[in-house]
C-alpha cells in the first residue's frame, strides 16, 4: 500500500491551478504526461 491519492479535472489548467493552491512552500508541483500536457502549462 503505497496510500496515494489523486483527482481528476477536465483540463490540465484547472488541475495546474489546484495544485498550485493548495501546495504549501515546501511542495514541489511535478507536471508530467504526454508533450501537450506540458505544452498547455508552459
Amino acid at each position: 500500500d503505497f496510500s496515494l491519492f489523486g483527482e481528476v479535472f477536465n483540463s490540465v489548467s484547472e488541475a495546474y491551478g489546484e495544485a498550485v493552491n493548495s501546495a504549501k512552500d515546501s511542495d514541489f508541483i511535478y507536471i508530467g504526461g504526454s508533450t501537450f500536457v506540458v505544452a498547455e502549462i508552459v
